[in-house]
């Protein structure tokens, strides 16, 4: 007997080899055969103790080699092999908390955060550890499963039995609470907690930069404006600030209508890591004190379709500063303002890649004319009627797609990479209440089946029709109303002077400095809705279905 079960103990060398020579995945494999044979003869009395002194042994054995095994893989970065080893140890050893916790690394390593809550949660029963709970919170964060983050990080409060929180779990709690807000909760209160928690850690540490920001941030998404700006006076009296922090202060002013200041910071988006397109020059920049009678201005555009739009209002100032205006433009806005009734060239930007060919005395970027024109409240509006459509291209357009008596709606709900600004078609869709309705889709890349989802009211999906600004022009002229929500379709249809919804998240871009009023400041035809809670559009739909009916 004693032979045979020495026949069976010499393939252990094989294993121990294998993982000699970190061939891992065979090593485990022949420690699993292994085991599995020294089980099979265990069904033998006279045999039976050998075989569990054997098993405990090799079971020890592998253990720790694995765990020296995974040290090393780790150190050098190795995850997968770490891994390999840790889960081989958790099927022997399930209660090994240092394994599990190893194993866990890894899994964070990859990025398996799925698998690490699971981890977690099995931690727990056998480890009731009020530092698994911190962990476990920081876990669903990453997963931005941020409920889950908050409970447990309060369990872990409970159970570590803190009833007064530092600075560090004050801030952690905005954290918590800021994060929920902007991913699931979209509820006021929930934001508003999360700065009552920043503004506890910032009293228990008033100097600390992140403290600070996070109070800004919290602040700003809470619309609680004078708190913002009492704690960026005290981030500036500190000397904290860098690129970006002036940048977002810029932001910051000019949402609360401080053109000054704003005009003072905002340039310093041109020295940031991503400042978007803007070729180089050697001209000087005009800043507004400079004259311009005798001379060529150059302005280039800079960012979206809407700022362009937006900004070419304040040509029938500029033309009458300066002997001539050059204004470089996006290729697809060129159609719709090389034929301007100002008399500005209008340069396409696939043709002016490099300005060393034109010839001009000064350039300015086109979102800094605001600040050089020394614009605020009182002078900032573009009113409407700046840009006018192709009258051909009008009547082109209302023959093939706009004869009909019912009302024409166009409606602008989607654009890229700005979901914040959009609505879901699921919360637009209610409009289709309204009767004797011709709708007309204005946003781009939307397929005929996702409007499927209108019943009741035709919907033309005339964006497919466009292939440029100029079309989009002479289809907003052809509708009786626009309803947007921020976007280029908005900007161009205020531009028009077509009457326009323009429909605003609770949280609407800086620029918008105050829609408290008939119109959104800058157009005179674009009349703001917003909406009372993050998120939510079906009050502000509500609103829209309203206007129009009574409209009729």
């Amino acid at each position: 007997m004693s032979e045979k079960f020495l026949d069976v103990q010499l393939n252990r060398a094989v294993w121990v080899a294998l993982l000699e020579q970190k061939k891992i995945v065979e090593a485990i494999e022949k420690f699993e055969i292994y085991i599995q044979d020294l089980k099979q003869k265990a069904t033998d009395k006279d045999f039976a103790d050998k075989i569990k002194e054997e098993i405990a042994y090799s079971n020890s054995l592998v253990v720790t080699k694995l765990s020296a095994l995974s040290k090393e893989y780790f150190d050098n970065k190795d995850f997968c092999n770490a891994l390999i080893c840790h889960k081989e140890i958790l099927g022997i050893d399930a209660e090994n908390i240092e394994n599990i916790k190893n194993y866990i690394k890894c899994l964070e390593e990859l990025k398996q955060f799925d698998i690490v809550i699971e981890l977690y949660k099995y931690l727990l029963k056998i480890d009731d550890n009020y530092e698994n709970y911190k962990s476990l919170s920081d876990t669903y964060s990453k997963n931005k499963k941020h409920k889950e983050a908050l409970k447990t990080y309060y369990q872990y409060l409970k159970l570590k039995d803190i009833t007064d929180l530092n600075d560090g779990q004050n801030n952690s709690l905005g954290c918590l609470y800021f994060n929920y807000y902007n991913e699931e909760s979209k509820k006021q209160k929930t934001i508003e907690r999360s700065l009552r928690y920043f503004i506890k850690a910032v009293r228990q540490n008033s100097n600390n930069k992140v403290y600070l920001r996070n109070v800004i941030s919290a602040a700003t998404r809470a619309k609680r404006d004078d708190i913002a700006k009492k704690y960026w006076d005290k981030y500036f009296s500190l000397g904290y600030t860098n690129i970006e922090d002036e940048f977002a202060y810029s932001a910051f002013c000019i949402s609360t209508g401080d053109f000054e200041n704003w005009g003072k910071y905002y340039n310093r988006r041109f020295q940031r890591e991503n400042p978007g397109l803007y070729p180089k020059t050697d001209k000087p920049e005009w800043t507004g004190n400079e004259d311009l009678s005798d001379k060529t201005l150059l302005v280039h555009f800079e960012q979206g379709f809407g700022d362009t739009i937006l900004t070419f209002g304040y040509v029938p100032r500029l033309v009458k500063m300066a002997k001539r205006v050059i204004f470089v433009v996006q290729d697809l806005l060129y159609p719709l303002l090389c034929m301007n009734k100002y008399g500005v060239q209008i340069i396409r930007q696939s043709d002016a890649l490099d300005l060393s060919k034109f010839h001009f005395d000064y350039f300015i970027p086109s979102m800094t004319l605001i600040s050089a024109l020394k614009l605020d409240k009182t002078n900032i509006s573009v009113g409407e009627g700046y840009i006018n459509p192709n009258n051909e291209l009008v009547e082109k357009f209302k023959k093939k797609y706009f004869n009909t008596d019912k009302l024409k709606v166009g409606i602008a709900f989607a654009s890229k990479g700005m979901k914040e600004r959009d609505i879901p078609l699921e919360q637009l869709v209610k409009i289709d209440e309204l009767k004797d309705v011709e709708f007309y889709c204005l946003s781009k890349d939307i397929t005929d089946k996702q409007l499927s989802v209108f019943k009741n009211n035709k919907v033309v999906n005339i964006a497919k029709k466009c292939n440029d600004f100029a079309d989009t022009a002479a289809a907003i002229a052809n509708t009786d109303i626009v309803v947007s929500t921020d976007n280029c379709i908005l900007n161009l249809a205020g531009a028009i002077g077509k009457e326009t919804l323009g429909l605003f998240n609770y949280h609407f871009e800086f620029r918008w400095y105050d829609l408290t009023k008939e119109d959104v400041g800058y157009y005179t035809s674009v009349k703001p809705i917003i909406n009372k809670e993050f998120d939510d559009w079906s009050e502000s739909v509500n609103k829209v279905i309203s206007y129009i009916n009574n409209k009729k």
